[in-house]
């Protein structure tokens, strides 16, 4: 019996596992991921911190969909790949081997290299656990600082100006639609260092001027999540390059989502061209 590994439970992860089997109900289908939840829509979580949906909303599949399909879901963390020997290796011990493996892990923040980053407190908005820390915080905060320059970072301004929490936007050429007095732009300096023992206390910025805060938000640092490949053989640019099978240079390894670049094809980082290239993939493997 053949050994499918997945590492990733979202989009294209979950996409490519359904697809496989709709058509191969004896493969083995092991999916990993390093989030103890199922999969969910990542793209809802600016939609739950609004409170426009329910926390059960956020979920596309209960825990039975994998007991269902025959799907393993592993909660670890993968820290290197061997794909000679056909073998992946967990953070808390381990290992598996695999016949296939899809590369299905996302992106991942890149925190600007400046001290404090780790700190509690300190959060995109990209997982789960960064929206309901986020909530968490609330009650506590009476000033959130939040650098970025995208449709996300506009909607964590309204939604935190809206909460008459004083917000400190880092970013000189984004200007929000909003007559809340709650918002300062600041565009002649930047966080130089996050502040506390733990949990974020205060940013230090360039200027030297200190901002207390218990909340930091960054809202648009997210990159291909590469980390995987980097000492092997799997070829990479700025993600993981594939062919139009979602295939690597290496025979049993694919890539899928947001974690690929396709030679010659613009990237779109959308939850429904991941899952397009997770049925992709799943089809390849399968051959239809």
């Amino acid at each position: 019996m053949r050994h499918i590994c997945i590492i990733g439970n979202s989009a294209a992860g979950v996409s490519c596992a359904k697809t496989i089997r709709q058509t191969d109900s004896e493969s083995k289908i092991t999916i990993i991921s390093q989030e103890n939840y199922p999969a969910y829509l990542r793209f809802k979580l600016l939609d739950f911190l609004y409170q426009g949906i329910k926390e059960s909303d956020l979920f596309e599949f209960a825990k039975d969909f994998y007991k269902e399909n025959n799907i393993e879901l592993v909660n670890n963390v993968v820290t290197h790949i061997e794909p000679e020997k056909k073998r992946l290796y967990f953070k808390e011990k381990g290992f598996l081997e695999f016949d296939i493996l899809v590369l299905a892990c996302g992106r991942k923040p890149k925190f600007p290299d400046i001290k404090g980053t780790n700190k509690r407190g300190v959060v995109t908005v990209y997982n789960f656990d960064d929206a309901k820390q986020i909530i968490e915080t609330l009650p506590l905060i009476q000033t959130v600082c939040i650098t970025g320059s995208n449709y996300v970072t506009e909607k964590l301004v309204d939604f935190f100006a809206q909460k008459n929490i004083e917000v400190k936007l880092f970013c000189p050429q984004l200007k929000i639609n909003s007559e809340s007095k709650s918002i300062e732009y600041i565009t002649d300096s930047q966080i130089q260092e996050i502040l506390g023992n733990g949990d974020a206390k205060a940013v230090k910025l360039s200027n030297n001027k200190i901002i207390g805060t218990n909340l930091v938000v960054y809202a648009d640092i997210l990159v291909p999540n590469i980390d995987l490949v980097k000492d092997t053989p799997i070829k990479y640019n700025n993600g993981i390059i594939v062919n139009s099978s979602m295939l690597t240079n290496i025979e049993n390894i694919y890539a899928a989502g947001d974690v690929t670049e396709i030679t010659g094809r613009e990237k779109s980082f959308s939850w429904a061209n991941a899952e397009q290239e997770g049925t992709t993939t799943g089809r390849c493997i399968c051959q239809i």
